[in-house]
């Protein structure tokens, strides 16, 4: 799966301050940096929603309840997974903005004339929003 994802409202560093806004494996919750990384690549490489489900059940299982910032990555890669289905090649948000572009297209996608609006106030309920935008198309 091919899609560049550029989202100004989370930040992917497992060292952020703000795990409100995190999408990540945090370090207190995989602790051993060759599992972090095997699981990081494990991630990147799914291509169906099938297997995002599947590691969110083995990550449960092996290092208990997802935090926030597990889950939010785990929702990053469902985004990925269905913005590659419907052919998308990059999304990027700015501010309450979506821009969703096709694989080597200059202009976003716009939903009835404009550009879709990320709803919500928070990380969670943004990365639901744009889902759902995605989904739409």
């Amino acid at each position: 799966v091919d899609v560049d994802l550029s989202l100004d409202f989370l930040d992917f560093s497992p060292g952020t301050i703000d795990p409100a806004r995190s999408a990540c494996l945090p370090y207190g919750y995989v602790e051993d940096e060759a599992h972090r990384m095997i699981l990081h690549r494990r991630i990147a490489e799914a291509v169906a929603l099938r297997e995002v489900r599947a590691l969110r059940a083995e990550l449960a299982d092996r290092y208990g309840r997802l935090p926030g910032p597990v889950e939010r990555l785990l929702r990053v890669t469902e985004l990925r997974v269905a913005a590659a289905q419907k052919q998308l090649g990059r999304i990027e948000t700015r501010e309450n903005k979506a821009y969703l572009y096709r694989a080597r297209e200059r202009s976003p996608l716009l939903h009835r004339g404009h550009l879709p609006v990320l709803k919500g106030k928070d990380a969670d309920a943004r990365l639901a929003s744009l889902l759902q935008a995605v989904q739409a198309l």
